[in-house]
């Protein structure tokens, strides 16, 4: 038995040194410009998954109500579930007093369907407007990863002057573009700014 640094008995295999029970030390942190390129990638994909997310909502909505219909259908079928006959004329509640100028149909098509889509499409619009989307695919261009693949001094000029036009007049974003486009044939073919991978480092 030997006693270990923080006072706890441990037992040992005889023969065996207390140094073959040493804690083996943690991974090192992935370097920083791993972490940045990583962020990157995140924000483009962040940014084509809400978008292909979108399109694919509004798709069903628009085009795909009946394909969704027949499948539901063929369900309720397959488990022995009553389904309502969707031509008959739709009352609300149990007294069947209010209602009757819509066919079921159209009640579970436009008030239950589409505005449940229309309550998703909500929430992304809400989390990803199109100023936050914007901002996030402006900032992608100045992005020095791959050799400045994304590099887009259009992109740049457009967010300095519409999200930080406190700090730019008209001319400084004229020389701006100016400067952006020299800088850019510069950096690429340079042996040391063409290989940076992270904009703390250009900076």
């Amino acid at each position: 038995m030997t006693v270990g640094s923080s006072g706890v008995a441990m037992w040992l295999p005889r023969g065996e040194p207390s140094s073959s029970l040493s804690v083996p030390e943690p991974p090192p942190p992935p370097p920083e410009d791993g972490i940045q390129r990583k962020q990157s990638q995140d924000i483009l994909s962040a940014i084509t998954m809400v978008s292909h997310t979108k399109k694919l909502i509004e798709t069903l909505r628009d085009n795909e109500w009946r394909s969704f219909l027949d499948d539901v259908s063929e369900f309720c079928k397959t488990h022995h579930i009553d389904i309502p006959d969707f031509k008959d004329p739709y009352f609300e509640g149990r007294s069947n007093r209010k209602g009757g100028h819509i066919t079921t149909e159209h009640h579970y098509h436009f008030d239950v369907f589409n505005e449940a889509i229309n309550f998703q499409l909500q929430v992304l619009d809400s989390r990803f407007n199109e100023r936050v989307v914007e901002i996030l695919e402006l900032s992608v261009a100045l992005d020095p990863n791959e050799g400045y693949k994304r590099f887009n001094s259009d992109s740049i000029c457009k967010l300095a002057k519409k999200y930080y036009y406190l700090d730019f007049t008209e001319q400084e974003i004229d020389v701006l573009k100016f400067q952006l486009n020299h800088f850019e044939g510069y950096v690429k073919g340079h042996p040391v700014l063409g290989k940076m991978s992270s904009i703390a480092e250009v900076c």
